[in-house]
């Protein structure tokens, strides 16, 4: 079934219309006027007959005027004028004088003939409708002119506005970055202090903070920086680090020993993109039992990177609240770098929570 759209016009438009009706009952009123004065016999059916021709013939005139002014065909513009009225005036003859007689609508006493004078008369009102349409054809134009203007200053206002708040916001993000690098080496400074003096009491406490403060270097540079890709081979560096201070913090949590197939060979991934999950998996996870509480495996090939997070938990006597801000983060980071080369599943199976990253290469 064909369904109809409506047709609906702009507000300018409704204007213009508006504007053009207000004219047409204007020029109409004028001639009812003068035509009961000086013919008062007249029927007002017989003007409204002419008023019609009128403005049937006006707006034809008004359609081929943009042929006119064509810049590329204004010679087919005129001869089509010129045809138009050869053609108009036998109309209009027809019109007047068979038609409307034939409806009982006497134009004139006596039916004048169809004659050369005939035509001279039509001639007038002819060049006449042709000045009024030119008259609107120039308004319509100007107006689309001005509305063109308008349009054009209402774009590069909105493109300068854009350019200003794109600069101020890159200003803005310039001078987050430098406050972002300021700040880690100062507290990179202190981290060496403490190493410094742990190592004299502890060589194990020495390395576990040199652990710490190499995790926090790689977080704060990649953050700042806003690195994009790195190779696994210095994130998987950062997982056995954390790895190792989570053992350290907790030594009764039974973690199996983080699997490892294939070889670094120069694969990328986003920074960050294993320790989210694993953070998720130590701040979540079930760890009061024996066995596998938290298992690890990162496969690597030459066309795939996968990386499998599983940790125990029991949402009786550890409830999951997280709002998922982390992993939506993740995932938001892998479509702007990776596009649809990623794929990250979180799955939830009886009692295990399983987070799987798959990135090709």
């Amino acid at each position: 079934m064909v369904q109809l759209t409506r047709f609906k016009l702009s507000p300018g438009q409704q204007k213009l219309l508006g504007i053009q009706a207000a004219c047409w009952l204007l020029y109409f009123g004028i001639v009812y006027i003068g035509t009961r004065l000086n013919f008062p016999q007249q029927r007002v059916g017989t003007l409204i007959g002419i008023f019609v021709l009128k403005v049937i013939v006006f707006y034809l005139l008004l359609g081929m005027l943009f042929l006119v002014f064509n810049k590329k065909h204004w010679y087919k513009g005129l001869l089509l004028l010129l045809i138009f009225y050869f053609l108009a005036a036998p109309g209009a003859y027809l019109y007047l004088y068979k038609l409307m007689v034939h409806l009982g609508f006497k134009v004139n006493q006596k039916v004048p003939p169809l004659d050369w004078s005939f035509l001279g008369r039509m001639a007038k009102h002819y060049i006449l409708l042709v000045i009024f349409a030119v008259g609107l054809f120039v308004f319509l134009k100007y107006r689309a002119y001005k509305n063109k203007q308008i349009e054009m200053a209402i774009i590069e206002y909105k493109t300068k506005l854009y350019a200003a708040l794109m600069a101020k916001e890159l200003e803005k993000l310039k001078y987050d970055v430098l406050a972002k690098q300021a700040d880690p080496h100062f507290v990179h400074n202190i981290f060496n202090l403490f190493f410094g003096e742990l190592l004299k009491y502890s060589p194990r406490w020495a390395q576990l903070m040199a652990s710490f403060s190499g995790l926090t270097r790689y977080t704060f540079t990649h953050a700042s920086q806003g690195t994009r890709k790195i190779v696994v081979s210095k994130e998987w560096q950062q997982v056995e680090a954390a790895l190792a201070l989570q053992q350290a913090r907790f030594p009764e949590i039974p973690i199996l020993k983080p699997e490892v197939q294939g070889a670094f060979a120069g694969q990328r991934v986003l920074p960050m993109a294993f320790i989210t999950p694993l953070e998720n998996a130590f701040k979540y996870g079930d760890f009061t039992g024996d066995g596998d509480a938290l298992y690890i495996k990162l496969l690597l090939t030459d066309d795939l990177v996968e990386f499998t997070c599983r940790n125990r938990f029991d949402r009786r006597s550890r409830p999951i609240t997280s709002s998922g801000t982390g992993l939506s983060n993740l995932r938001r980071r892998l479509e702007i770098v990776f596009k649809n080369e990623f794929q990250l599943t979180v799955a939830e199976e009886e009692a295990y929570f399983t987070v799987k990253i798959s990135i090709n290469q």
